[in-house]
């Protein structure tokens, strides 16, 4: 297997896990740190609000909205 894509539907909106780590990696590094110091990462995806919610190193909150 060379690939697997995993996309999220609510309503009319599609967003793909790569679409999220991509703006996630993007929002981190305009706060002016850099991808390493990312320890860990958990995503929890709202379908209500049709956005995720980044928690980085058990301490750190990014939104991402479609």
């Amino acid at each position: 297997m060379k690939s697997i894509n995993f996309y999220i539907e609510s309503g009319d909106k599609k967003i793909s896990t790569n679409e999220i780590i991509l703006e996630l990696k993007e929002q981190w590094k305009n706060t002016g740190k850099r991808i390493k110091d990312m320890k860990s990462v958990n995503i929890y995806f709202n379908t209500d609000e049709t956005c995720a919610y980044c928690l980085i190193n058990d301490s750190e909150t990014i939104k991402i909205q479609k």
